[in-house]
């Protein structure tokens, strides 16, 4: 028994004629866009053209031209959208490129893993002693910046906080007793947690910042705090354990090794 196939002359098909014949399927199912088979035709479709433009250019020149017609009026709406937020997206970040956003992520991503956890000694240090005052901190994208999130501050070490706050303000005040050149007989401890204010010296008004500074490090950030000492006459007092001391602009210049900053 013999078998004769009727094979055709030109035996080999190229991208061309694969490109011709998809072209011929879809370009009379347009109007037939909601039947779920064109639906996800269509989008494999635009896939392909996304990912080799030039090529889709040069096969499918007609089909490529019009491809605006394998979208739907949700799909482009959609799109349009996305585009904006992506648009948002970059801006609110200050970045100019999708390259760059992921970067950004990127760094991020690592940037966490080396995050601090909230201890009850980086809350003396920041004279930091409720959940409020906390919950305000944080707003700074600095300070948001360093500490990680899912640490989060227990109501035990608000106490203790408040306890050492008390202890560095009632050794500052003593030792502000033995100094002739201050006077507290007016004094007012009210005013804010970590303020001393009715205080003169040499016969002058001045506030006093007090903090406790048990762990040899203090973080300003309290804008009441900042303001007096910008605005106000003003000293800042710390309590370390061993004697309160006074401390000034060049001590904070050597020690934290600052030899330029923004006027």
């Amino acid at each position: 028994m013999s078998i004769f196939l009727e094979l055709p002359k030109k035996r080999e098909r190229t991208e061309g004629f694969v490109a011709d014949e998809i072209s011929k399927l879809i370009t009379p199912k347009f109007a037939e866009f909601q039947n779920r088979r064109n639906k996800a035709n269509f989008q494999i479709t635009l896939l392909w053209f996304n990912k080799h433009k030039l090529l889709a250019e040069n096969l499918f020149s007609l089909l490529y031209a019009n491809k605006h017609k394998l979208y739907d009026d949700d799909e482009i709406l959609e799109n349009i959208n996305k585009a904006e937020q992506l648009t948002d997206l970059l801006k609110d970040n200050n970045v100019s490129s999708i390259a760059e956003l992921k970067e950004l992520i990127a760094k991020g991503q690592s940037n966490s893993a080396n995050l601090l956890p909230i201890t009850q000694e980086i809350l003396v240090s920041m004279g930091i002693s409720s959940h409020e005052e906390w919950a305000e901190a944080i707003k700074d994208k600095n300070l948001a910046a360093i500490f990680s999130h899912k640490s989060v501050p227990t109501t035990d070490m608000f106490f203790y906080v408040q306890s050492l706050i008390k202890q560095a303000k009632e050794n500052i005040i003593a030792h502000l007793t033995t100094l002739e050149n201050y006077d507290i007989s007016e004094l007012d401890d009210t005013t804010a947690p970590t303020i001393l204010a009715g205080i003169k010296k040499d016969g002058q008004d001045i506030s006093i910042v007090a903090r406790p500074a048990y762990q040899g490090e203090v973080i300003i950030h309290y804008d009441s705090e900042r303001d007096i000492l910008d605005f106000e006459p003003s000293e800042l007092w710390i309590d370390d354990g061993i004697i309160p001391r006074k401390i000034s602009l060049g001590h904070i210049l050597k020690k934290a090794k600052i030899i330029k900053f923004p006027i």
